[in-house]
């Protein structure tokens, strides 16, 4: 029987040109070769199997989602309900988030938009941001559409803003984090077939255990150092851009996410 062996593999999300996840996990078991490490072969990240945001997993995608497919110029819709049209159940409140998504996409077809690349994203929540109870509200992000009030006079439950999104500096990923951060209950979340999923890949022994020790002792919250690791990327936000967990056997897992030095608005 062959010996299990403890190795570090570094796992990269590829976000596109301005952003991209590294994971730091410890493993045991069969460690990709030399080869295999210089290939770099590149796996499609699989769609949660539930779409809840209670789930790490399915949060975590939500965010890969969003960074990978919206930028500069794009949209954040935000819907909320008046008195007279508040929705008995989360369910009567997809319903009523879906049609109007149709109602879009009708206006867009009406003005000679072609329907074939809009993108969007819907989350359904009946949480704040800080976990607070809250009125059920939605919030949509979209392909670019140009005219701002022709889509939010097509709700008509209640007040509507939708907003350009400004890729300068970390605003994507803030947006990202706020709208996957509302995580109390059964919110779910919903998104066009045409979206480009994450992709991934792995390097095995890109770190040495001791290392990784190093680290955790001096380097762990230094967003220098993480970004001579990864030249030509920077953290933009310690808090949050920087995460380390523990298992039942006190390994550690690290979590970075990086933004593309210089990147620009597209």
């Amino acid at each position: 029987m062959q010996p299990y062996h403890f190795f570090i593999r570094e796992k990269t999300i590829d976000l596109g040109k301005e952003f991209k996840d590294v994971d730091i996990i410890p493993c045991i078991g069969g460690r990709q070769t030399p080869e295999q490490n210089r290939r770099r072969k590149r796996h499609t990240e699989s769609t949660p199997a539930q779409k809840n945001l209670n789930d790490e997993r399915s949060k975590r995608y939500l965010m890969w989602l969003i960074k990978k497919n919206f930028s500069y110029g794009d949209l954040h819709i935000t819907l909320s309900y008046d008195d007279a049209h508040i929705p008995n159940s989360k369910e009567a409140a997809n319903r009523e988030v879906k049609n109007f998504m149709r109602r879009v996409k009708y206006w867009l077809k009406k003005n000679g938009i072609s329907v074939k690349n809009f993108k969007y994203v819907i989350i359904t929540a009946v949480y704040s941001a800080d976990g607070e109870p809250a009125r059920v509200h939605h919030h949509i992000l979209t392909s670019k559409i140009h005219d701002r009030d022709a889509i939010e006079d097509l709700w008509h439950c209640g007040a509507a803003n939708a907003d350009r999104i400004r890729n300068f500096y970390n605003s994507i990923n803030k947006l990202a984090g706020y709208v996957a951060k509302q995580t109390s209950g059964d919110k779910r979340w919903f998104a066009s077939k045409n979206l480009s999923k994450p992709k991934s890949y792995n390097v095995d022994g890109a770190y040495k255990p001791k290392e990784i020790t190093r680290i955790l002792e001096y380097h762990i919250f230094d967003p220098a150092f993480w970004e001579k690791q990864y030249k030509g990327w920077e953290i933009l936000d310690r808090d949050r851009d920087i995460k380390v967990t523990f298992d039942i056997n006190d390994r550690p897992y690290i979590r970075l996410q990086l933004h593309k030095k210089g990147a620009t608005p597209s």
